[in-house]
């Protein structure tokens, strides 16, 4: 119950405030980056833009927002990341760094010759918003010693697609988004990861890692704090959707909320690589060495269609109590929601489906990346509300009161209108 309350304060908090946001707006400035724009003679205005994204990041201060024109971009300065993020907005004036149009802006890694895509270091309270990221060698978003980032509308694919390097390090991983030393608070919402992981052999970590790592005095304790919802995973290579581990001395602080996302199509190529981070499920919740087991995560209204072998979700740590993990109102077609490894304990299990037949998620066309839901889908009003987000992938209304919200990314009925745009920060 001490938990569930932690949870619920945490979600009405994050609620809170945007809705600060959104009564308020911001106080910045908005600035233009446009493809046929120029650094050095332009001034960030709509008709006079910059050309990097990187250039009007550096110019950025609290609530400002950067608006990028539709276009292809990519590391201009050949320092492997294609956008170095290092400014700070504040508790009251995010910045936002935002595509003018969902998914007209693509950051472009070229065939894995930049490292990263977006790398934030030290960057607190930024927004990165609707953009499709792709085809860089380790990560599409970097996030170290950062804390406060809300990920939104953004496509992210074709990661560590070609990564044949046989060493084994938590430097050279592959993921979608991925976040070290001392980063907290991360949001991911309505996001797409896809395609992500090595064709060839020796995966790493997967689609999200939240990686608790410790380096020495002082204790660095990275990705607690995460609430990813609304998202789609699917098509991951020797890798899962979602890995949430800690390290040798990381310290207790977990606090995770994964709800109301799709997984499907995952694909085991039969490689297990060092600490056993290979696919066994869309999921994985682990902790290696000594370090402490993550704890105070809640699993909620995930679709999990067709995930490679026999369970959606695998454990390989010791629940210190029936708080560590919650696991509730989740559906897989495998033969198991849960499946712990190695290790002792009992998570919370509560309303979870397996076995369910592929036919039964009543999906549009999942063979083709189509998961918005049909009227014969048995995922229709299963979930539970709390915790749940007050929208779906596509910005539609979720319901909150009798017969609950859909499982998964999609809500069926569309008869809801979609939320307001406010100003400002732009959210959804």
């Amino acid at each position: 119950m001490k938990t569930y309350l932690l949870m619920m304060r945490k979600a009405v908090l994050i609620g809170s405030i945007f809705l600060l946001f959104f009564a308020r707006g911001v106080i910045g400035a908005t600035y233009y980056v446009a493809v046929d724009g120029n650094d050095s003679r332009g001034n960030g205005t709509e008709g006079i833009p910059w050309a990097s994204i990187e250039h009007g990041v550096a110019q950025l201060t609290p609530g400002d927002s950067l608006i990028v024109k539709d276009g292809t971009y990519t590391d201009h300065d050949n320092d492997t990341y294609a956008v170095y993020v290092r400014v700070d907005g504040t508790s009251d004036n995010w910045i936002t760094i935002r595509a003018e149009n969902e998914g007209g802006v693509i950051i472009d890694g070229q065939n894995e010759k930049t490292t990263y895509g977006f790398f934030l270091y030290r960057a607190d309270y930024v927004r990165i918003d609707g953009f499709e990221i792709k085809n860089f060698a380790h990560s599409g978003i970097y996030l170290r010693s950062s804390h406060d980032s809300y990920i939104s509308k953004c496509n992210i694919w074709g990661i560590g697609r070609e990564y044949l390097n046989t060493k084994c390090t938590s430097d050279y991983s592959m993921a979608g988004i991925h976040a070290k030393l001392d980063t907290y608070n991360v949001t991911v919402d309505k996001c797409t990861l896809h395609d992500i992981g090595p064709i060839h052999r020796y995966p790493k970590y997967g689609a999200i890692c939240i990686y608790d790592y410790k380096r020495g005095p002082p204790i660095y304790a990275a990705g607690y704090g995460w609430l990813i919802q609304n998202c789609l995973f699917y098509n991951m290579y020797g890798s899962m959707g979602i890995l949430i581990t800690t390290h040798t001395g990381s310290t207790d602080r977990s606090t995770h909320i994964i709800t109301n996302n799709t997984f499907a199509h995952d694909v085991n190529d039969g490689y297990e690589t060092c600490n056993s981070f290979g696919a066994q499920g869309h999921i994985k919740h682990c902790h290696t060495f000594s370090g402490n087991p993550p704890h105070d995560v809640v699993i909620q209204n995930n679709a999990f269609y067709n995930p490679p072998g026999t369970t959606a979700i695998w454990s390989s740590t010791s629940e210190s109590s029936t708080n560590s993990l919650t696991i509730r109102n989740n559906v897989t077609s495998a033969s198991n929601i849960y499946v712990r490894i190695k290790r002792s304990g009992t998570p919370t299990l509560i309303d979870n489906t397996a076995g369910l037949s592929l036919a039964s998620f009543g999906m549009t066309d999942p063979e083709n990346n189509d998961f918005t839901l049909t009227s014969l889908s048995h995922l229709i009003s299963q979930g539970i509300a709390s915790l749940s987000p007050g929208y779906d992938h596509d910005g539609n209304i979720r319901p909150t009161g009798a017969g609950g919200p859909d499982i998964g990314a999609y809500e069926y009925e569309k008869t809801n209108s979609k939320p307001s745009k406010p100003t400002g920060l732009h959210f959804e």
